[in-house]
């Protein structure tokens, strides 16, 4: 086939992403470490959060937990710029040392949500079902 392009097909369709974000929202991924700590700095730095600041942390649904920026938490992040979990919120949302957890923020509200693999699996486990599954 010495260079017969009548053959070849054209590239997959693009996606269609729906346009540019608002930026109201940031993202990450990060690791539990052994003390409870998550860290994404870039993202902790987007909402304004320094070392010291104050949190609110309760457990919002099976799998997944909100952190608020509140003058009366009781929780604060880490000198090192660390979201640091509750043992107790920790095991309420099964998460275990190692686990990659994702966080989203709201970064109007200054609110960040911690979701656990098995709800980020559930989350998308519709999208990427087979064909066979549904």
């Amino acid at each position: 086939m010495n260079g017969d392009r009548s053959l070849r097909r054209p590239p997959p369709p693009l996606a269609d992403l729906g346009g540019p974000t608002s930026g109201r929202f940031g993202y990450g991924f990060a690791t539990l470490d052994s003390h409870g700590r998550v860290a994404d700095r870039a993202l902790m730095r987007r909402l304004g959060w320094a070392a010291g600041t104050r949190l609110h942390i309760i457990r919002a649904q099976s799998g997944s937990l909100l952190a608020t920026a509140a003058t009366d938490g009781v929780f604060t992040i880490g000198n090192q710029g660390h979201l640091v979990l509750p043992a107790t919120v920790r095991h309420s949302c099964r998460l275990l040392v190692g686990d990659r957890v994702l966080l989203t923020a709201d970064l109007d509200a200054s609110v960040v949500a911690v979701h656990s693999p098995a709800l980020v699996e559930a989350m998308i486990a519709g999208p990427h079902a087979r064909k066979d599954d549904r």
